[in-house]
């Protein structure tokens, strides 16, 4: 099964006849992939009877697939049905990619096993460029996100990660907004690296606008810009959130560098988090209306970012206990017996009870605060204090151990 659709190289009809679908369905991956597990063909869909669609569908989907064959009727007679109907749209669809866009499939690929940690991932994936970017792996893409009104600093922080990211052979990844996105794309074209941009429009309608120059260096220089969305969909606020979710599933590790609350670049962190992503936030002044995002994700346990160019020594250490260590950090450097885990007694105040309910087996936040009884903003606090001393690991899935070199 190609991975694969070209304008030169398509799908088989049955295929086609889905894609021709999707465009007409409205994002809905959930009811869509419920269509296909239940249908042999997207035709069927439409032909079904209410009862059958109502049994197979759910309420929903049974609605928008009435819905759909009330105002496409007279067409599909014309056409001489709804698979021939839908096939031909399929065909109109991969006539438009052109010569250097193409549709993935989500389900199949090497993309597939990262994009299933959202439980109902989109059918299809759009994009232009590079589709070898997409066949990383994901611990070599690393998200940098934040605010679109970013200042100087924000600016300068996010070209920074994106340099050592890119120089270490690293794809950056963003959703390619104003402000800290285009700061950080901007400078992995500049290090000749590879960057990925997930809109949240269609290819179509790129957006910002002002950015479209960007993307379009960025799919020429190695690089892919890409979406869930189909060619025509345009902006809409509740497409931002869902382009949110693949930015977090596609990339291995997120860094949030200025954010207000609420933001965009929190809700991909929230979504990094999640699916068990590595999350880091860049410290600021807790006077800095910017730096609230990334100071709040530092309270519930996201890796402090405190040197920009070391990030991708941040991303692969298991612990920010032990990038410190082996940065060699005044206070924190393994040159310290006092600071070292294997030399030092069981932590006291706050955080010894906290640290009495780790183990070797890997405990969620969640259940760190029904052991505690505290507040999960303190145990996230606690916990982020065990990590920066060497005592506690964070594992996937938000969960948490003793590190080795404590006593377990």
């Amino acid at each position: 099964m190609e991975e694969l659709c070209r304008a030169d190289a398509r799908w088989d009809e049955e295929t086609l006849e889905w894609v021709g679908l999707w465009p007409l369905w409205g994002y809905s991956p959930e009811s869509f992939a419920r269509a296909q597990r239940s249908f042999a063909a997207a035709g069927e869909v439409l032909a079904a009877a209410p009862a059958v669609a109502a049994r197979t569908l759910g309420p929903a989907g049974a609605q928008r697939a009435a819905a759909l064959a009330a105002a496409w009727a007279p067409e599909a007679r014309l056409a001489g049905g709804w698979g021939a109907w839908l096939r031909r749209r399929g065909h109109a669809e991969v006539d438009r990619l052109g010569e250097h866009r193409w549709i993935a499939r989500a389900t199949s690929g090497p993309w597939a096993a990262a994009l299933a940690v959202m439980g109902s991932p989109p059918p299809w994936l759009y994009g232009e460029g590079a589709a070898e970017t997409l066949r990383r792996p994901l611990t070599e893409v690393l998200a940098v996100v934040g605010t679109r009104r970013c200042d100087a600093r924000g600016a300068s922080v996010a070209a920074e990660i994106a340099t050592a990211a890119a120089e270490a052979g690293w794809v950056v990844s963003s959703g390619g907004a104003l402000g800290v996105d285009t700061a950080a794309h901007e400078a992995t074209l500049a290090a000749g690296g590879a960057g990925l941009v997930v809109l949240g429009v269609g290819l179509e309608h790129p957006y910002p606008t002002k950015n479209i120059p960007l993307f379009r260096r960025l799919a020429a220089s190695g690089g892919a810009v890409i979406t869930p969305f189909h060619l025509d969909s345009g902006a809409s606020r509740y497409h931002f959130p869902r382009r949110n979710a693949v930015l977090a599933a596609l990339s291995g590790a997120t860094v949030v560098v200025q954010a207000g609350i609420p933001s965009g670049a929190l809700s991909t962190a929230e979504h990094a988090l999640r699916y068990g992503r590595r999350l880091l936030a860049v410290p600021g002044d807790t006077g800095c209306a910017l730096a609230q995002g990334p100071n709040r994700l530092l309270l519930l346990g996201a890796t402090p970012l405190v040197e920009p160019r070391r990030v991708c020594s941040f991303v692969s250490s298991p612990t920010p206990g032990a990038v410190a260590r082996q940065l060699a950090l005044p206070g924190l450097s393994s040159a310290d017996p006092a600071r070292t885990p294997s030399a030092s007694p069981p932590p006291d105040g706050p955080g010894a009870a906290l640290w009495e309910h780790l183990s070797g087996t890997p405990r969620h936040v969640s259940e760190l605060v029904a052991l505690s009884r505290r507040p999960v903003e303190e145990v996230s606090l606690l916990l982020l204090e065990l990590e920066l001393e060497g005592r506690a690991s964070r594992v996937a899935g938000g969960c948490y151990v003793r590190s080795q070199g404590g006593d377990i």
